[in-house]
C-alpha cells in the first residue's frame, strides 16, 4: 500500500545473491580495503534492504544522488562497477624519486632531515 503513494521516479528493485551479499559485507568488515569502496558497498547493502536512495544517504552522511549513481553502477555492472574507473587524462610521466630520511647530527632540534637524491 505505501507503494501505491510513492513518489518520484521509480527504481529498479536491488536484489542480492547470497554470494554479493556475502563479498559486500567482507568489503565492509576489512581493515585494508579503501575507505571509499567500503562506503559503496554498505550504500549497494542498505540499498539492498530495501531502503529509499534519501534514507541510506541521510544514515551514511551522503547525497541521495550519490546513492543513487552506485545503485545503478552496482544493477548495471554488479560488483564491478564498485571499483573506481580509471581516470581521465594524460597519466604521470615524472618519475619522482622516494624521499629519504636519516638522523641529523649536526642540529639536536632537527632529528630527521630529507635527503633527495
Amino acid at each position: 500500500m505505501a507503494k501505491a503513494f510513492a513518489r518520484g521516479r521509480p527504481i529498479a528493485p536491488l536484489v542480492l545473491s547470497a554470494q554479493e551479499r556475502a563479498y559486500l559485507e567482507r568489503q565492509v568488515r576489512r581493515h585494508r580495503v579503501a575507505r571509499s569502496l567500503s562506503e559503496r558497498c554498505r550504500v549497494i547493502l542498505r540499498c539492498a534492504d530495501g531502503l529509499a536512495s534519501k534514507s541510506v544517504g541521510a544514515e551514511l552522511g551522503l547525497h541521495e544522488h550519490t546513492v543513487g549513481k552506485w545503485r545503478r553502477r552496482f544493477l548495471k555492472d554488479r560488483s564491478d562497477g564498485l571499483l573506481d574507473e580509471a581516470r581521465p587524462g594524460r597519466p604521470r610521466s615524472i618519475n619522482e624519486p622516494p624521499l629519504l630520511l636519516k638522523p641529523s647530527s649536526e642540529s639536536p632540534q632537527l632529528a630527521m632531515v630529507v635527503v633527495v637524491d
